[in-house]
């Protein structure tokens, strides 16, 4: 069984800086972000749009962990099948908000 996988670019035409197994719901959200901790290095994705994230963001921002949006330009179209398949893992690619 693969894993989907998510691309995080900081440019759009840039080689993906940071790559993110998913097995959340199929095409994920539009908009990720992902917060890095400030002391400690943990990076953390999450969907802006659910209340309980939005609120961790908030806190976040308040100790400066690193924080950037990201926007989904793209992603597969294979079925939810295609995750039973060893060799088959569907993709998307996420450009920091500004460049979207």
């Amino acid at each position: 069984m693969a894993t989907d996988q998510l691309a995080f670019h900081r440019e759009s035409a840039s080689k993906a800086e940071f790559m993110l197994g998913w097995d959340g719901p199929w095409p994920p959200p539009k908009k990720l972000v992902m917060v890095i901790g400030a002391k400690s290095g943990a990076v953390a994705i999450c969907d802006p749009t659910e209340r309980d994230n939005a609120e961790l963001i908030e806190k976040m921002r308040d100790i400066d962990a690193e924080i950037t949006e990201y926007y989904r330009i793209s992603h597969s179209v294979l079925p939810d099948e295609a995750r039973d398949h060893p060799n088959i893992f569907r993709g998307a690619v996420y450009v920091i908000i500004e460049d979207a």
